[in-house]
């Protein structure tokens, strides 16, 4: 891709820097992941971050209907994102992996 194309203003990077981070911590502490991948490629108007792993997977309409303690660092990423016009989706499937798909608006070229 084009990386002059990938201009994010500054507080969309330091959003996403942060929920990158929190999906690889999730990763690391819950998933038993062999191989994590984080791909980032700009589509028309927006990034579309990347954060798969081959880990255990959950059930993620159990997980959000669950207790906020244990959904809290979901919605965190989705607070995070949204305050930057963001929008995070995570599809998981135990025993399959968990995809989280983080997609944000670039800043006009100009």
């Amino acid at each position: 891709y084009d990386e002059d194309r990938l201009r994010l203003s500054s507080d969309a990077e330091v959003a996403l820097y942060r929920v990158v981070n929190a999906a690889l911590t999730n990763i690391v502490q819950h998933a038993r992941a062999s191989n994590v991948s984080v791909n980032l490629q700009p589509q028309d108007t927006d990034a579309l971050v990347m954060v798969e792993d081959d880990g255990v997977g959950f059930d993620t309409e159990a997980a959000m209907a669950g207790p906020v303690e244990a959904r809290f660092g979901l919605l965190g990423m989705q607070e995070r994102m949204a305050s930057v016009g963001g929008r995070v989706n995570v599809e998981s499937t135990p025993g399959e992996g968990t995809a989280t798909f983080i997609t944000l608006p670039l800043e006009p070229e100009g």
